[in-house]
């Protein structure tokens, strides 16, 4: 009788030598392709935010361009002269010195008498504005009272007549008390990033500035003396 069973040994030799014999580069078929997986996410995510840099790129280049254009069709001395109408009509220095010596210098003008002073400072009621109350007594011919006033519309640094009370019974010497407002305001502490697009003025800006450049700067821009007030000048004895 033969044995049928006995080859089986030999098929399953055969079958490991040739299971070893691809284990190798099995393994390294495996090992390469995980390794091409990691890091061909990275290199995927590389190219995905390289061309979304030279999207935002493309974009800045685009608005620098655009600004660069607009800033070359504006007027520089249109500008410069903008700049310094809006910083003498609003300092970026407290301007509670500066408007007292402006309002003594035109009533000295008109030739109205300066004989109390006092001043106070507050924040204004827009964020990062300063204003700084000045009281002023006044005495003098009421013409020229009414005159002096009117003159302080049209003042730097930018005053408001917030309240006016007058005493007399005649015209020709009355006591005026008279409530003032100045502001000022810090200049900006940084400058935007040169890819901010550029905002110009509106309408409104634009109507504002031209009416500060209405404003005048009193002569010489000092204090103007004060009268004695009553008091008796020892120099001229």
């Amino acid at each position: 009788m033969i044995n049928l069973t006995r080859p089986k040994p030999m098929i399953r030799e055969s079958l490991d030598s040739q299971l070893r014999r691809f284990a190798v580069p099995l393994t390294i078929f495996l090992v390469i392709i995980l390794l091409s997986a990691t890091f061909g996410k990275g290199l995927v995510d590389n190219i995905f935010s390289t061309r979304e840099r030279i999207e935002i790129l493309k974009s800045e280049n685009l608005t620098l361009q655009d600004k660069k254009g607009r800033l070359l069709s504006m007027d520089l001395s249109l500008l410069t002269r903008q700049a310094q109408v809006t910083l003498l009509a609003v300092p970026s220095e407290p301007s509670a010195l500066a408007a007292m010596a402006a309002v003594r210098a035109q009533a000295f003008e008109r030739q109205v008498t300066v004989t109390e002073v006092k001043a106070s400072e507050k924040e204004g009621v827009q964020k990062g504005v300063r204003e700084a109350s000045l009281i002023f007594e006044f005495e003098g011919n009421l013409g020229a009272i009414m005159q002096f006033v009117s003159t302080l519309k049209t003042t730097v640094p930018l005053i408001k007549v917030s309240k006016i009370k007058m005493l007399g019974s005649g015209i020709d010497v009355v006591s005026a008390d008279i409530d003032l407002l100045t502001f000022w305001a810090d200049l900006p502490k940084s400058l935007p990033a040169a890819t901010t697009p550029l905002s110009t003025l509106s309408k409104k800006d634009e109507d504002l500035i031209a009416e500060m450049e209405k404003l005048r700067a009193s002569a010489g821009r000092g204090v103007a003396p004060a009268s004695p007030a009553g008091k008796t000048n020892p120099f001229t004895e």
